[in-house]
Formats: structure tokens, C-alpha cells, sequence
């Protein structure tokens, strides 16, 4: 599971299909446009794709399937 959380009056439609051309999923969005949330497997360079994509994007975190944890990203 990624979440990624943005900045308020990010543009929530630009945001979700970024999130869907990158991955193949669509997010779940939640408070108010600022947290989207999708269950997908996270390469390296994924995440460095959609980090660089959006001036918006305040933070990403999630879990990983081998185990229970969590990865920040700011």
C-alpha cells in the first residue's frame, strides 16, 4: 500500500491520472484531495518517477509485503 499526500488545492484530477499512467491503478483519494492511497508494488524507480512528477506531493509512505513496516518519504 502507497499513500501519497499533497498539498491542499493540488488538482485532483491531474494528480489521479498521473498515479494511473505510472502504475495501471487508480488511487483511492481521501481528506479533502490530499491523500491518495493505492495497493501496488513500489520499484525504486517508481517512486523516484513519481516523486519528480508532482511539485505537490508533500510525502509518500507505505508498506511492504515482506513483513510488517513502514518507509517514509519526504
Amino acid at each position: 500500500m502507497v499513500e501519497i499526500e499533497t498539498e491542499e488545492g493540488t488538482d485532483q484530477e491531474k494528480m489521479k491520472n498521473m498515479i494511473f499512467e505510472r502504475t495501471g491503478f487508480l488511487p483511492s483519494i481521501y481528506e479533502n484531495g490530499t491523500q491518495y492511497v493505492v495497493n501496488m508494488r513500489l520499484s525504486l524507480e517508481l517512486l523516484k518517477e513519481i516523486c519528480e512528477s508532482q511539485e505537490d506531493i508533500v510525502s509518500m509512505t507505505g508498506d511492504y509485503s515482506g513483513g510488517k513496516g513502514e518507509i517514509t518519504l519526504n
